[in-house]
């Protein structure tokens, strides 16, 4: 259940930085929900020692 919120607040996050950069466009939720799980293992890899 954790991981599934992890997962919703991280495509909430992608959808609102590609608002604020210029040039960045997010079609939909579910991309950037596809983009989130992208995210998700690099985030777990280089921000945890």
């Amino acid at each position: 259940m954790e991981l599934i919120i992890h997962l919703l607040i991280m495509a909430v996050v992608v959808m609102v930085t590609a608002a604020i950069l210029p040039g960045t466009t997010v079609k939909n939720f579910w991309s950037s929900l596809v983009v989130a799980i992208v995210i998700a293992p690099c985030s777990t890899v280089f921000c945890y020692p």
